[in-house]
């Protein structure tokens, strides 16, 4: 514990400091109460993971650390959503196996996602699935894409996997994904509940961006070093230098995930929380990210918010017929670039503007070894997957003895094959196409704008997330990042669609409907 102490030290003097911060770049987003509750979770999470010396105790102060953040958030379903949130994001990745009986090796490992699930989301489900309440507009075509890669993937398993193996990746697949999605889509009820839930999540994500800059200074990834307390390795890879500099990582596993989660951070920030804030605070955010985002020395993410702020401007500025065209043409044009053999000179042109060094060099040209090795895989078993395609691909094992599968689209592929791959990206273009359908029909609605400006951001968000998966895999808390960005503008769809269903049956009652009214559940007027 005395380890643990002095690492928590540094962050309690970075918590002073970001919170004096925060709350004048939160000033008209989050009000001084809710910014306190909020402050409180924060250090709550914070003291938990730092003084709880090993796995087993940081399940139990976990669970009770989660039962009063959302009792001090106001106890009802949001807060459980918001302190859920706020828990995949701010603490470590820590499991706990829970050890099986006879042949079975073990029956589920705990982390703190399933373990904010179970505690905060499966009383919530239950209450759910039993209450007569107003029905929110079904987004069915989000529904089934959400779930169709996962069913597929453990249904292609049946053939090689044990029983055993199948029960647990279908128990994984329910508290993951199911029950946050459940829980999200039919109990959050209006626009107002979402949007401060999301606002608190993103106070949460505002302070994991400020521990790059606490890392940076020290030259030391803090969180990583609580490994040494737990007595248990989470991080992927020891401690890295880019142009002697420290990678930070903060509380994930390696640089590249915490990359991404602040690019959640932006789209979060840009679609609930700068329509609220002067130009100044709005420039200092968007720089304070930037900073964060670069200290990550992660180039994939670099590249997938260079193309969130191009798709955000594109989006702000263009009718969504021509952003639709413009994202079908990228894609057709970077597919038609590797066909015609022009990887080559993009390589080329990475390693010039990347690659410094001979390591930097070197991992630009490992993941173009992989692309083509794994494609020239798929193309034995194009549709289903590869069978045992780690066999075939030796030749790229890592000095940790893994192969680095850093292409989430290429893992689905060799995993999956072709019809993975369609189901994988499936979520993605019915989000989109249904953003791109919401901005043109409301567009002149301006009772709408708040919704429409965070479609535009999660529109932006959802390109710059696709291009950034193409450099990494899809594990640990990525995901819940996917999930949240997809489900999210998928709520504020529904909640379109009803506002738009009441004031018609409003207009034809000769009774108009106000706004306020209109995000208001039947129960409450």
């Amino acid at each position: 514990m005395a380890y643990g102490l002095k690492l928590l030290a540094p962050v309690l003097v970075l918590w002073m400091l970001s919170m004096a911060l925060l709350r004048q770049m939160f000033r008209g987003v989050l009000s001084a109460a809710e910014f306190k509750s909020g402050a409180g979770v924060i250090l709550i999470c914070t003291v938990v993971e730092f003084l709880s010396v090993r796995a087993g105790i940081f399940m139990i102060t976990s669970m009770v650390a989660l039962v009063i953040c959302q009792r001090m958030l106001g106890g009802d379903l949001k807060a459980k959503l918001a302190t859920y949130w706020i828990a995949v994001f701010l603490f470590p990745p820590l499991q706990a196996s829970i050890p099986g009986l006879g042949d079975i090796n073990r029956l589920i490992v705990l982390d703190h996602f399933r373990i904010a699930g179970l505690v905060l989301l499966l009383p919530s489900a239950f209450t759910l699935t039993f209450e007569r309440r107003e029905k929110r507009p079904a987004n069915w075509a989000m529904d089934i894409a959400i779930f169709a890669y996962p069913v597929v993937h453990i249904l292609l398993q049946l053939q090689s996997a044990t029983l055993s193996a199948i029960l647990r990746a279908t128990t994984e697949l329910v508290l993951d994904l199911g029950l946050p999605y459940y829980v999200m889509t039919r109990g959050v009820r209006t626009w107002e509940e979402l949007r401060s839930l999301l606002r608190m999540t993103l106070l949460a994500c505002m302070f994991a961006a400020s521990v790059a800059f606490l890392e940076a200074a020290l030259q030391k990834n803090i969180y990583s070093d609580l490994e040494w307390v737990y007595g248990m390795r989470w991080s992927l890879t020891h401690t890295l230098m880019r142009a002697g500099m420290n990678r930070v990582q903060a509380m994930t596993p390696e640089p590249i995930i915490f990359a991404l989660q602040i690019l959640l951070t932006m789209g979060l920030w840009a679609g609930v929380a700068a329509v609220d804030c002067r130009k100044s605070v709005n420039r200092l955010v968007a720089l304070m990210l930037a900073v964060a985002m670069f200290l990550t020395w992660s180039r994939g993410p670099w590249f997938g918010a260079i193309i969130f702020g191009m798709a955000l401007l594109a989006v702000t500025r263009l009718s969504p017929r021509i952003f639709g065209i413009l994202l079908v043409a990228a894609l057709v044009g970077a597919v038609g670039l590797k066909a015609g053999g022009a990887d080559e000179n993009i390589m080329a042109l990475l390693k010039g503007v990347f690659g410094s060094s001979r390591e930097e060099s070197g991992s630009i040209e490992y993941r173009n070894r992989l692309l083509d090795t794994a494609l020239a895989l798929i193309k034995q078993s194009p549709w289903t997957g590869v069978p045992n395609y780690a066999a075939g691909m030796q030749d790229l094992v890592q000095g940790e003895g893994i192969i680095d599968l850093v292409n989430a689209y290429l893992t689905v592929m060799l995993e999956s094959g072709a019809i993975g791959l369609v189901l994988f990206v499936a979520p993605f273009i019915v989000a989109l196409s249904q953003i791109l359908r919401a901005l043109r029909a409301a567009a002149s609605d301006p009772e709408a704008r708040p919704q429409l400006l965070l479609l535009r951001a999660f529109a932006a968000l959802i390109v710059g997330v696709m291009a950034t998966i193409f450099t990494t895999s899809v594990f640990e808390r990525v995901p819940f990042i996917l999930l949240l960005t997809l489900v999210v503008p998928s709520m504020v769809l529904g909640f379109i669609r009803r506002s738009e269903g009441q004031k018609k049956r409003g207009s034809w009652g000769n009774a108009p409907v106000s706004p306020a009214m209109a995000y208001q559940p039947s129960s409450a007027r």
